[in-house]
């Protein structure tokens, strides 16, 4: 495992260290191919239950913003509220690979994350506009419409739907918002806890 990763990884929870072994090394790979191909890359992460996909989010931003990929990247939710564990592992993984930032909050809640040559910030479902990179993370609160419109006007896409459980949206609509995503697509399924090792309290 590269030593970007390792950086990324630890120390992003206060008691436990993350796990990037084997079962995450094909995770990685695909977020590394994503940054280095052409526009309209996509990654679409399915989550079956289990805990990860905010996690590779956060991994595939601070990346990208370590191989100055993004200048300004659009994270879309219904509320600031649904990104705020985003933008916590975000800034870690920023710290942990030495670049400053600077985070601006409305009230307790952080809006938005802004280096030397870049900008993440949240944007309301009626403020959202294409840009280098859009972010959504749970693809079912942002709408198929406008999600298809989002994603083919901006650059580098990444989306992430829960299938099952209280926060899913079902299989037949995380199968719409892959038909509706330009091509190329770098998709991963999470069966399986990514994050943190099996047995570690934080997947229980």
């Amino acid at each position: 495992m590269s030593r970007t990763l390792q950086a990324l990884a630890w120390g992003s929870h206060p008691t436990s260290k993350p796990s990037l072994n084997s079962r995450s090394g094909k995770s990685a790979q695909c977020i590394f191919s994503l940054h280095s191909k052409q526009k309209h890359n996509i990654l679409k992460l399915w989550e079956i239950v289990v805990g990860g996909k905010s996690f590779l989010l956060e991994l595939s931003i601070a990346l990208a913003i370590k191989r100055g990929a993004i200048g300004e990247a659009v994270a879309v939710a219904p509320s600031s509220l649904g990104l705020q564990s985003l933008f916590k592992g975000l800034t870690t993984g920023l710290s942990n690979l030495s670049i400053g930032y600077r985070v601006k909050q409305v009230g307790r809640y952080a809006v938005s994350v802004t280096g030397p040559w870049f900008r993440v910030a949240y944007h309301s479902l009626e403020s959202a506009k294409p840009a280098t990179m859009l972010v959504v993370d749970e693809a079912g609160s942002v709408g198929i419409a406008r999600l298809r419109k989002l994603s083919w006007r901006s650059g580098r896409v990444l989306v992430a739907t829960t299938i099952h459980g209280y926060e899913g949206s079902g299989l037949a609509l995380a199968r719409m918002v892959e038909d509706v995503l330009p091509r190329p697509i770098v998709k991963l399924q999470l069966e399986s806890p990514i994050r943190y090792s099996p047995n570690d309290l934080m997947e229980k």
